[in-house]
Protein backbone atom coordinates (compact mmCIF):
# COMPACT_ATOMS: atom_id res chain seq x y z
CA UNK A 1 0.00 0.00 0.00
CA UNK A 2 1.29 3.45 -0.95
CA UNK A 3 0.26 6.66 0.83
CA UNK A 4 0.22 9.98 -1.05
CA UNK A 5 -0.27 13.20 0.91
CA UNK A 6 -1.10 16.36 -1.06
CA UNK A 7 -0.87 19.59 0.94
CA UNK A 8 -2.12 23.05 0.13
CA UNK A 9 0.31 25.72 1.30
CA UNK A 10 -0.33 27.51 4.60
CA UNK A 11 -1.76 30.97 5.21
CA UNK A 12 -0.29 33.77 3.10
CA UNK A 13 -0.82 37.39 2.11
CA UNK A 14 -3.09 38.03 -0.91
CA UNK A 15 -1.89 37.71 -4.49
CA UNK A 16 -1.27 40.65 -6.82
CA UNK A 17 -4.19 39.44 -8.95
CA UNK A 18 -6.61 39.40 -6.03
CA UNK A 19 -5.62 42.89 -4.84
CA UNK A 20 -5.72 44.53 -8.28
CA UNK A 21 -9.52 45.11 -8.31
CA UNK A 22 -9.14 46.86 -4.93
CA UNK A 23 -6.01 48.88 -5.77
CA UNK A 24 -7.50 52.27 -4.83
CA UNK A 25 -9.03 51.07 -1.57
CA UNK A 26 -7.84 50.15 1.95
CA UNK A 27 -8.40 46.48 1.08
CA UNK A 28 -5.21 46.63 -1.02
CA UNK A 29 -3.27 49.49 0.56
CA UNK A 30 -3.01 47.84 3.99
CA UNK A 31 -0.70 45.11 2.62
CA UNK A 32 3.02 45.78 2.26
CA UNK A 33 4.65 45.01 -1.08
CA UNK A 34 7.09 42.54 0.49
CA UNK A 35 4.20 40.54 1.97
CA UNK A 36 2.15 39.99 -1.18
CA UNK A 37 2.01 36.35 -2.36
CA UNK A 38 4.23 35.20 0.52
CA UNK A 39 3.65 32.67 3.27
CA UNK A 40 3.06 34.17 6.72
CA UNK A 41 4.58 32.98 9.99
CA UNK A 42 1.19 31.51 10.87
CA UNK A 43 1.14 29.75 7.49
CA UNK A 44 4.47 28.10 8.30
CA UNK A 45 3.14 27.06 11.70
CA UNK A 46 0.03 25.56 10.08
CA UNK A 47 2.11 23.43 7.72
CA UNK A 48 4.30 22.25 10.61
CA UNK A 49 1.22 21.25 12.62
CA UNK A 50 -0.27 19.30 9.73
CA UNK A 51 3.03 17.42 9.45
CA UNK A 52 2.83 16.58 13.16
CA UNK A 53 -0.75 15.40 12.77
CA UNK A 54 0.08 13.16 9.82
CA UNK A 55 2.85 11.38 11.76
CA UNK A 56 0.19 9.96 14.09
CA UNK A 57 -2.64 9.78 11.53
CA UNK A 58 -4.54 6.50 11.36
CA UNK A 59 -4.10 6.27 7.58
CA UNK A 60 -0.35 6.45 8.01
CA UNK A 61 -0.55 3.14 9.89
CA UNK A 62 -1.02 1.43 6.51
CA UNK A 63 2.75 1.60 6.07
CA UNK A 64 4.11 2.62 9.46
CA UNK A 65 4.79 -0.88 10.79
CA UNK A 66 6.19 -2.29 7.55
CA UNK A 67 9.66 -2.04 6.00
CA UNK A 68 9.72 1.26 4.10
CA UNK A 69 11.67 1.36 0.84
CA UNK A 70 11.73 5.07 0.17
CA UNK A 71 10.00 8.34 1.03
CA UNK A 72 9.75 11.17 -1.48
CA UNK A 73 8.73 14.84 -1.37
CA UNK A 74 7.86 16.82 -4.48
CA UNK A 75 6.71 20.41 -4.64
CA UNK A 76 5.33 23.16 -6.80
CA UNK A 77 8.20 25.57 -7.55
CA UNK A 78 6.17 28.32 -5.87
CA UNK A 79 8.14 29.61 -2.87
CA UNK A 80 5.14 29.43 -0.53
CA UNK A 81 4.46 25.83 -1.57
CA UNK A 82 8.09 24.79 -1.04
CA UNK A 83 8.26 26.54 2.33
CA UNK A 84 5.02 24.85 3.39
CA UNK A 85 6.33 21.46 2.29
CA UNK A 86 9.55 22.03 4.21
CA UNK A 87 7.64 22.92 7.40
CA UNK A 88 5.34 19.92 6.91
CA UNK A 89 8.32 17.56 6.68
CA UNK A 90 9.90 19.14 9.78
CA UNK A 91 6.68 18.69 11.75
CA UNK A 92 6.34 15.11 10.55
CA UNK A 93 9.92 14.22 11.50
CA UNK A 94 9.68 15.85 14.93
CA UNK A 95 6.46 14.04 15.85
CA UNK A 96 7.75 10.77 14.38
CA UNK A 97 10.85 11.07 16.54
CA UNK A 98 8.72 11.62 19.64
CA UNK A 99 6.44 8.70 18.82
CA UNK A 100 8.91 6.10 17.51
CA UNK A 101 12.36 7.36 18.49
CA UNK A 102 15.28 8.26 16.26
CA UNK A 103 16.21 4.65 15.56
CA UNK A 104 13.23 3.74 13.36
CA UNK A 105 13.88 3.02 9.69
CA UNK A 106 11.25 5.53 8.62
CA UNK A 107 12.82 8.31 10.68
CA UNK A 108 16.24 7.52 9.19
CA UNK A 109 14.82 7.81 5.67
CA UNK A 110 12.62 10.86 6.23
CA UNK A 111 15.09 13.03 8.17
CA UNK A 112 17.11 13.51 4.99
CA UNK A 113 14.23 15.11 3.06
CA UNK A 114 15.76 18.58 3.07
CA UNK A 115 14.96 19.41 -0.57
CA UNK A 116 12.04 18.38 -2.81
CA UNK A 117 12.77 15.75 -5.44
CA UNK A 118 13.07 17.43 -8.84
CA UNK A 119 13.95 15.00 -11.64
CA UNK A 120 15.40 16.24 -14.90
CA UNK A 121 12.75 16.72 -17.56
CA UNK A 122 9.79 17.35 -15.26
CA UNK A 123 8.11 20.75 -15.64
CA UNK A 124 6.99 20.99 -12.03
CA UNK A 125 5.03 24.20 -12.54
CA UNK A 126 2.98 22.59 -15.32
CA UNK A 127 2.51 19.50 -13.12
CA UNK A 128 1.40 21.34 -9.98
CA UNK A 129 -0.30 24.33 -11.67
CA UNK A 130 -1.76 22.98 -14.92
CA UNK A 131 -4.43 25.72 -14.97
CA UNK A 132 -1.66 28.16 -15.96
CA UNK A 133 -0.22 25.98 -18.74
CA UNK A 134 -2.95 23.79 -20.25
CA UNK A 135 -4.13 25.66 -23.35
CA UNK A 136 -7.39 23.69 -23.59
CA UNK A 137 -8.22 24.65 -20.02
CA UNK A 138 -7.38 28.31 -20.62
CA UNK A 139 -9.49 28.56 -23.78
CA UNK A 140 -12.43 26.65 -22.29
CA UNK A 141 -12.33 28.85 -19.19
CA UNK A 142 -12.51 32.04 -21.29
CA UNK A 143 -15.32 30.59 -23.39
CA UNK A 144 -17.29 29.50 -20.33
CA UNK A 145 -17.03 32.89 -18.61
CA UNK A 146 -18.33 34.56 -21.77
CA UNK A 147 -21.13 32.05 -22.19
CA UNK A 148 -24.67 31.47 -20.97
CA UNK A 149 -23.74 29.73 -17.69
CA UNK A 150 -22.02 32.79 -16.23
CA UNK A 151 -24.48 35.22 -17.82
CA UNK A 152 -27.49 33.48 -16.30
CA UNK A 153 -25.87 33.05 -12.89
CA UNK A 154 -24.79 36.70 -12.80
CA UNK A 155 -28.27 37.87 -13.78
CA UNK A 156 -29.83 35.75 -11.02
CA UNK A 157 -27.48 37.35 -8.46
CA UNK A 158 -27.77 40.90 -9.84
CA UNK A 159 -28.77 42.66 -6.62
CA UNK A 160 -25.99 41.12 -4.55
CA UNK A 161 -23.32 41.60 -7.21
CA UNK A 162 -24.26 45.28 -7.50
CA UNK A 163 -23.69 45.59 -3.75
CA UNK A 164 -20.23 44.04 -4.16
CA UNK A 165 -19.38 46.45 -6.97
CA UNK A 166 -19.46 49.31 -4.45
CA UNK A 167 -16.51 47.78 -2.59
CA UNK A 168 -14.04 47.35 -5.44
CA UNK A 169 -11.90 50.12 -6.91
CA UNK A 170 -13.73 52.82 -8.93
CA UNK A 171 -11.55 51.95 -11.94
CA UNK A 172 -12.45 48.24 -11.83
CA UNK A 173 -14.79 46.83 -14.48
CA UNK A 174 -18.14 46.23 -12.79
CA UNK A 175 -20.23 44.19 -15.20
CA UNK A 176 -22.28 41.53 -13.45
CA UNK A 177 -20.27 38.69 -15.01
CA UNK A 178 -17.01 40.36 -13.99
CA UNK A 179 -18.23 40.80 -10.43
CA UNK A 180 -19.29 37.15 -10.33
CA UNK A 181 -15.81 36.09 -11.45
CA UNK A 182 -14.23 38.39 -8.86
CA UNK A 183 -15.93 36.57 -5.99
CA UNK A 184 -13.02 34.10 -6.01
CA UNK A 185 -10.68 37.02 -5.23
CA UNK A 186 -13.06 38.20 -2.52
CA UNK A 187 -12.82 34.74 -0.94
CA UNK A 188 -9.02 34.76 -1.20
CA UNK A 189 -8.70 38.12 0.56
CA UNK A 190 -11.28 37.22 3.21
CA UNK A 191 -9.27 34.11 4.04
CA UNK A 192 -6.03 36.11 4.17
CA UNK A 193 -7.60 38.63 6.53
CA UNK A 194 -9.09 35.95 8.76
CA UNK A 195 -5.62 34.43 9.21
CA UNK A 196 -3.67 37.68 9.52
CA UNK A 197 -1.64 38.20 12.70
CA UNK A 198 -1.90 41.99 12.26
CA UNK A 199 -5.69 41.66 12.14
CA UNK A 200 -6.13 43.65 8.94
CA UNK A 201 -9.84 43.31 8.20
CA UNK A 202 -10.67 45.95 5.56
CA UNK A 203 -12.73 43.60 3.38
CA UNK A 204 -14.18 41.55 6.22
CA UNK A 205 -15.37 44.75 7.91
CA UNK A 206 -16.98 45.93 4.68
CA UNK A 207 -19.11 42.77 4.50
CA UNK A 208 -21.79 41.53 6.84
CA UNK A 209 -21.65 37.92 7.98
CA UNK A 210 -24.47 37.10 5.58
CA UNK A 211 -22.66 38.80 2.69
CA UNK A 212 -19.46 36.92 3.51
CA UNK A 213 -21.34 33.62 3.37
CA UNK A 214 -22.87 34.61 0.04
CA UNK A 215 -19.50 35.63 -1.42
CA UNK A 216 -18.03 32.26 -0.42
CA UNK A 217 -21.01 30.48 -1.95
CA UNK A 218 -20.55 32.29 -5.27
CA UNK A 219 -16.77 31.84 -5.23
CA UNK A 220 -17.27 28.12 -4.70
CA UNK A 221 -19.79 28.12 -7.59
CA UNK A 222 -17.17 29.71 -9.89
CA UNK A 223 -14.53 27.17 -8.89
CA UNK A 224 -17.02 24.37 -9.38
CA UNK A 225 -17.57 25.48 -12.99
CA UNK A 226 -13.85 25.87 -13.65
CA UNK A 227 -12.62 22.61 -12.16
CA UNK A 228 -15.54 20.19 -12.38
CA UNK A 229 -17.90 21.26 -15.18
CA UNK A 230 -15.65 21.87 -18.18
CA UNK A 231 -14.77 19.26 -20.78
CA UNK A 232 -11.11 19.41 -19.74
CA UNK A 233 -11.88 19.01 -16.01
CA UNK A 234 -11.45 15.21 -15.65
CA UNK A 235 -7.97 15.30 -17.22
CA UNK A 236 -6.56 18.55 -15.83
CA UNK A 237 -4.90 16.76 -12.91
CA UNK A 238 -3.41 14.01 -15.09
CA UNK A 239 0.20 15.36 -15.07
CA UNK A 240 0.38 15.16 -11.27
CA UNK A 241 -1.53 11.89 -11.22
CA UNK A 242 1.05 10.35 -13.52
CA UNK A 243 3.78 11.48 -11.10
CA UNK A 244 1.85 10.10 -8.11
CA UNK A 245 1.39 6.72 -9.76
CA UNK A 246 5.04 6.60 -10.83
CA UNK A 247 6.10 7.38 -7.26
CA UNK A 248 3.75 4.71 -5.90
CA UNK A 249 5.79 2.09 -7.74
CA UNK A 250 9.08 3.38 -6.32
CA UNK A 251 8.17 4.56 -2.81
CA UNK A 252 5.83 3.75 0.07
CA UNK A 253 5.14 7.33 1.07
CA UNK A 254 5.18 10.56 -0.93
CA UNK A 255 4.33 14.15 0.00
CA UNK A 256 3.31 16.83 -2.46
CA UNK A 257 3.20 20.52 -1.53
CA UNK A 258 1.05 22.59 -3.84
CA UNK A 259 -2.03 24.77 -4.04
CA UNK A 260 -5.80 24.58 -3.56
CA UNK A 261 -6.21 24.30 -7.33
CA UNK A 262 -3.73 21.40 -7.29
CA UNK A 263 -6.13 19.52 -5.03
CA UNK A 264 -9.20 20.52 -7.06
CA UNK A 265 -7.61 19.28 -10.29
CA UNK A 266 -6.77 15.96 -8.63
CA UNK A 267 -10.28 15.57 -7.21
CA UNK A 268 -11.81 16.07 -10.65
CA UNK A 269 -9.39 13.54 -12.12
CA UNK A 270 -10.37 11.10 -9.36
CA UNK A 271 -13.96 11.24 -10.59
CA UNK A 272 -15.32 13.64 -7.98
CA UNK A 273 -18.17 15.46 -9.73
CA UNK A 274 -18.38 18.73 -7.84
CA UNK A 275 -16.51 21.09 -5.56
CA UNK A 276 -16.47 19.80 -1.96
CA UNK A 277 -19.04 21.21 0.43
CA UNK A 278 -16.58 23.59 2.09
CA UNK A 279 -14.17 25.99 0.40
CA UNK A 280 -10.64 24.58 0.67
CA UNK A 281 -8.81 26.50 3.40
CA UNK A 282 -5.12 27.02 4.01
CA UNK A 283 -3.22 23.80 4.76
CA UNK A 284 -6.12 21.72 3.46
CA UNK A 285 -4.92 18.31 2.39
CA UNK A 286 -5.78 15.22 0.39
CA UNK A 287 -4.69 11.69 1.35
CA UNK A 288 -4.72 8.86 -1.19
CA UNK A 289 -4.23 5.20 -0.31
CA UNK A 290 -3.02 3.42 -3.43
CA UNK A 291 -2.87 -0.35 -3.84
CA UNK A 292 0.06 -1.04 -6.15
CA UNK A 293 -0.86 -4.73 -6.43
CA UNK A 294 -4.26 -3.98 -7.93
CA UNK A 295 -4.60 -2.26 -11.30
CA UNK A 296 -7.37 -0.09 -12.72
CA UNK A 297 -7.04 1.07 -16.34
CA UNK A 298 -3.40 0.02 -16.20
CA UNK A 299 -2.65 2.16 -13.13
CA UNK A 300 -2.38 1.26 -9.42
CA UNK A 301 -5.85 1.45 -7.85
CA UNK A 302 -6.81 4.28 -5.51
CA UNK A 303 -8.54 2.54 -2.60
CA UNK A 304 -9.25 5.47 -0.30
CA UNK A 305 -9.59 9.25 -0.65
CA UNK A 306 -9.60 11.51 2.41
CA UNK A 307 -10.00 15.28 2.22
CA UNK A 308 -9.61 17.79 5.01
CA UNK A 309 -10.88 21.08 3.54
CA UNK A 310 -10.30 23.15 6.67
CA UNK A 311 -7.79 21.85 9.24
CA UNK A 312 -7.76 25.20 11.08
CA UNK A 313 -11.00 26.78 12.25
CA UNK A 314 -9.51 30.19 13.00
CA UNK A 315 -6.25 32.04 13.51
CA UNK A 316 -4.03 30.27 16.03
CA UNK A 317 -6.13 27.10 16.29
CA UNK A 318 -4.76 23.56 16.32
CA UNK A 319 -5.26 20.92 13.65
CA UNK A 320 -8.85 19.69 13.66
CA UNK A 321 -8.69 16.20 12.16
CA UNK A 322 -12.44 15.78 12.69
CA UNK A 323 -12.98 17.98 9.62
CA UNK A 324 -11.83 15.12 7.39
CA UNK A 325 -14.21 13.82 4.74
CA UNK A 326 -13.87 10.30 3.33
CA UNK A 327 -14.68 10.56 -0.40
CA UNK A 328 -13.84 6.93 -1.24
CA UNK A 329 -13.39 3.84 0.89
CA UNK A 330 -14.43 3.31 4.49
CA UNK A 331 -14.25 6.17 6.97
Amino acid sequence: MHVAFILRHGARAPSHSALKPFKETPVASCWDANEIENLTDFGKKCSFRVGEAFAIHETFHAIKNKPVRKVRWQSSPSIRAKESGEKFVHGFIEKLSQADGNDSDLFAITKDLTEPYSPVGQDLDAIFRPWLHNQDYLSQNVEMKGGDIFQKKAASEKEFLMELSKIVSPSCEKSLVKMLSLTTYFVEIIECEQNDAKQRRALCNALSEKQTEKVCELGRWCWNQRFFNMEISPTLGKPLFDVIFENSNETDLAYYSGHDYTILALLASLGIKQYPENVLGYSSYLILLIDTTEKENGKPKVKKIILNPKPFEHFGSAVAVHNEICLLGHS
